[in-house]
């Protein structure tokens, strides 16, 4: 019962960072067409994905664990030269993305 528990509790962590994020009002948001300047690669060994939206540059790596967004272009993610986005952010942290069609 007690691994249930903290099975249900690790896949429910982001959530609730990012509910309390939006509840302190420290979250931010930027949205704008999607500027890639660097890819990371397949395989990693370098940094990740570097992009910037609205101006604001932000590091998209999918081999570093964290609570936020981590989907490299290599690894299917979706943000992507010329999309248009909507992302939610704190501390270069990126919470939540919406793919906005126009």
């Amino acid at each position: 019962m007690v691994l249930i528990g903290i099975g249900w509790w690790l896949g429910h962590v982001e959530l609730f960072n990012y509910a309390i994020l939006c509840n302190a009002k420290n979250i931010e948001v930027a949205e704008g067409i999607v500027h890639v300047i660097r890819t990371q690669p397949y395989q990693g060994h370098t940094s990740g994905d570097k992009i910037t939206i609205d101006g604001q540059p932000f590091e998209i790596d999918y081999f570093h664990a964290n609570t936020g967004y981590n989907e490299s272009i290599a690894h299917g993610g979706v943000l992507k030269e010329g999309v248009y986005a909507r992302i939610h952010h704190c501390d270069g942290v990126i919470y939540k993305v919406e793919i906005i069609k126009k």
